[in-house]
């Protein structure tokens, strides 16, 4: 117990309270002044607090003890505490890191380059991870823990060795400048998933590549430089797959590509980067098998029809060949060309026939059902026939087509042939153009964008573009082989005339020469045109042209808008008719060298080396105005009578305008032999 003198004696030292003495301890009560002063106090009292701090801080059992200002402070044993747990915990960090690097750097170990081998003989000094020995044929090298040591026997060192051939297979396959020289993949069948490399390519299309195998050695001209060989053989090897085949570049054929087999399909990696290229005709190796480079279906006589073959985003080179880029013989059905750039060819550059092809009638192997889209042809030189062929092919749309290319001197050109030697129907050209097919040298040769021949019936085409064309945009030209005039039924709608010098000019727009019931329609002004339509008397019978809107007559170079040869007139029609036929002035006929101008209302005045003749419609009425359209004098053959003439003419008679028919006086009243013109006072 404190006693009060104890309690007297304190509160003369400090500040001690006399309030409830027993709430504290001898120790807490009176060894703490607390008074407050700053750091660096020499008060004796401070000087006692902070020994009493200080003891507790060293030696006391607790964590944590106030200062004398009441801030708390871990202890000395406290803080040992948690170094050491802290510690502890670095050294399982460092531990664990250590030992990822020891890891690490085997595996740079296992995967560095080794040392020569040598063969292992009693000795040896192996002190180096990277020595390899050679013992029967197999590779070892010295394991990190056993290293270094001196080799004494096989029994006594084979535990200090690891084999070491599989490390340096890791090491080549790591490799990147040889690691595909040393990896095969042979297809197999694709189950529900791929969770192996092998499964994943299995997906894939098949790809040329896969069939390097089937190229013989003396396609391969250098052997290191794939670019340098002739891939014919592995492609047609692909294709008997009957499934899409990659083509990944541009690669050299010199024997005909055949797709025959249902769903083979020969497939770019880009217009611009993939396709098949023969060499230059007459260059080093230019000798090529085959007469197209690539055939859709079977062009054999007993060759039945194939469906769903196709190629797409591809270039074909023809080197200069007078054979086409593409042929298609009684391809089916889904069959398709898409995305195609034919190049360098001097004949057609894409045609189409029926199996066995030949002339005449196509029932039964022609190509039906067929889609020919974004094909592009462009020729070396000039072109001496047609640049695309459609002959044998039935219900088939050709999509978005280009036919460039001038004629040569002694050939004529067309863009698009269809029915020229076997029976065509139901073919619709779409949106399809030709560009510069202008004549070289002979002035007597002829172009024409579009042909109708002799097979074809049913046929159309809709807003064709003529770029740059000397000759005719659609001709209807063909004959009586089938047994009956054609072509027959068949339609131009709305071409578009574009771009033509007056050196290159469409002459005529529609030509109709041996055709029956042949029909065009429309046109767009973009360039001048000689004529609209011709018929050339030489025996087409019930063709149609409709002049629709008005007819720019700046469009018009020459004579006419139509053109009728001796003995087409009669059987053979032009219409015109639009929103626009109130403001149509006129159009002029030519019809066996005479010129008519033609008037709304079926007038026409006609001209010859001779006279300017006009002749009346149907109405027998014609009227003359003046700019303010005041009628002064007409023509009416109707009504007439005695005496009365068919002209009236304007006249002012005592101030007073009126409008008169001219009459005949009695006879011999201008004098003997003649009658005087009169008209009412």
């Amino acid at each position: 117990m404190v006693n009060r003198r104890q309690l007297i004696k304190i509160s003369a030292l400090g500040t001690a309270s006399f309030a409830a003495p027993a709430a504290y301890s001898v120790s807490e009560t009176t060894m703490s002044y607390n008074t407050g002063n700053p750091i660096g106090s020499t008060d004796p009292r401070d000087l006692s607090d902070n020994a009493k701090i200080l003891d507790k801080f060293v030696n006391g059992p607790g964590s944590m003890y106030a200062d004398r200002f009441g801030t708390n402070r871990k202890t000395i044993p406290a803080m040992g505490i948690e170094f050491e747990a802290d510690q502890a915990g670095r050294n399982s960090a460092f531990t664990s890191a250590q030992a990822e690097r020891v890891t690490e750097f085997v595996d740079f170990l296992e995967s560095s380059g080794f040392e020569t081998p040598v063969d292992y003989v009693v000795g040896l000094s192996i002190t180096r991870p990277t020595q390899t020995v050679r013992y029967l044929g197999e590779l070892y090298r010295a394991k990190n823990a056993s290293l270094p040591f001196v080799t004494s026997g096989w029994a006594i060192d084979v535990p200090k060795l690891l084999a070491a051939g599989d490390a340096s297979l890791r090491q080549e396959l790591a490799d990147p400048s040889r690691n595909d020289k040393m990896l095969a993949f042979m297809r197999g069948p694709f189950g529900k998933s791929a969770y192996t490399v092998a499964g994943m390519l299995s997906a894939q299309s098949l790809n040329v590549w896969e069939y390097i195998n089937r190229i013989p050695a003396g396609d391969r001209i250098d052997e290191a430089e794939p670019a340098t060989w002739y891939w014919d053989t592995a492609i047609n090897a692909a294709l008997q797959e009957g499934k899409k085949v990659l083509i990944p570049h541009l690669l050299r054929v010199k024997r005909k590509i055949t797709t025959k087999v249902t769903g083979a399909q020969l497939v770019g990696d880009g217009i611009d980067s993939a396709g098949l290229v023969l060499d230059l005709q007459g260059g080093p190796g230019a000798g090529f098998i085959g007469d197209c480079v690539i055939e859709l279906g079977d062009s054999t006589a007993a060759a039945d029809v194939s469906t769903h073959l196709g190629i797409s985003s591809l270039t074909i080179d023809v080197g200069g060949r007078d054979i086409p880029g593409v042929a298609m013989f009684g391809a089916r059905d889904g069959s398709y060309v898409q995305r195609v750039y034919i190049k360098n060819f001097s004949s057609t550059a894409f045609k189409t026939n029926k199996a066995g092809g030949g002339t005449g009638f196509a029932t039964g192997k022609m190509c039906q059902g067929v889609k020919i889209e974004q094909v592009v042809a462009l020729p070396q030189h000039g072109i001496k026939t047609d640049v695309f062929l459609l002959d044998g092919i039935f219900e088939s749309e050709i999509n978005l087509c280009k036919a460039f290319g001038f004629t040569l001197a002694e050939n004529s050109a067309v863009g698009f042939a269809v029915g020229r030697n076997t029976e065509s129907r139901g073919v619709k050209l779409n949106t399809c153009s030709a560009a510069n097919m202008v004549k070289f040298g002979n002035a007597a040769n002829f172009n024409a964008v579009i042909q109708y021949g002799e097979w074809a019936r049913d046929n159309w085409d809709y807003n064709i573009t003529f770029e740059n064309v000397e000759g005719a945009g659609v001709v209807f030209h063909g004959g009586t082989a089938s047994g009956q005039l054609l072509p027959l039924n068949c339609r131009s709608v709305d071409p578009r005339p574009y771009f033509s010098a007056v050196a290159a000019v469409l002459n005529p727009l529609y030509l109709f020469r041996k055709a029956n019931a042949c029909f065009a329609e429309g046109v767009n002004y973009y360039s001048t045109v000689k004529a609209i339509f011709e018929f050339t008397g030489e025996g087409g019978l019930n063709n149609y042209g409709v002049l629709t809107g008005g007819v720019n007559p700046e469009a018009l170079v020459s004579s006419g808008v139509v053109v009728f040869g001796a003995g087409a007139l009669s059987s053979n029609f032009v219409a015109g008719y639009s929103s626009e036929v109130s403001t149509r002035k006129e159009f002029v006929v030519t019809v066996d060298q005479q010129f008519y101008r033609v008037l709304p209302n079926g007038a026409s005045e006609q001209t010859d080396q001779f006279y300017t003749t006009f002749n009346l419609g149907a109405s027998g009425k014609y009227r003359w105005r003046n700019s303010s359209l005041e009628t002064v004098a007409s023509i009416d053959d109707s009504g007439l009578s005695s005496g009365k003439t068919a002209l009236s003419v304007k006249l002012i008679k005592n101030g007073v305008t009126s409008f008169d028919r001219i009459e005949v006086g009695t006879i011999d009243s201008a004098g003997a032999g003649y009658r005087t013109l009169r008209i009412p006072n």
